[in-house]
């Protein structure tokens, strides 16, 4: 291979490595805490579920979100914890590369939402 051509493939297969190594996904501590993102997916998930109730009192109930408050709660939801929708999917991607995190942050927050059914029930 010729030398002129040899720099700009080095150069991309160094640049493709450091990116490599620079992967959130491949750390092993997590871009956001797993208090903070159990927080934050809850927050997520009494916000769909709420966005589904959006709906005037003459139509019979349906199980739809409503996009445009879903978008606004999300926005707000956010904000409220100080996370950008890009670090947010930083995060999920992470946690998505090491399950068993996100699904003990799920199970509490299933736990969580449980503990609060019962005691609307009651």
């Amino acid at each position: 291979m010729p030398a002129r051509f040899l720099l700009p493939v080095v150069s991309v297969l160094l640049l493709g490595w450091i990116s490599c190594t620079r992967d959130p996904a491949r750390q092993s501590v997590p871009p956001v805490s797993p208090e903070v993102m159990e927080r934050l997916l809850f927050d997520l998930q009494v916000a769909d579920v709420y966005s589904t109730m959006l709906q005037p009192d003459s139509l019979p109930p349906v199980n739809v979100k409503n996009k445009d408050s879903l978008a606004f709660f999300y926005h707000e939801i956010l904000s409220h914890h100080g996370i950008t929708e890009d670090e947010l999917m930083t995060a999920m991607k992470w946690y998505e590369e090491h399950p068993a995190e996100l699904e003990a942050i799920y199970g509490r927050i299933q736990a969580h939402l449980t503990e609060l059914g019962n005691q609307y029930q009651e």
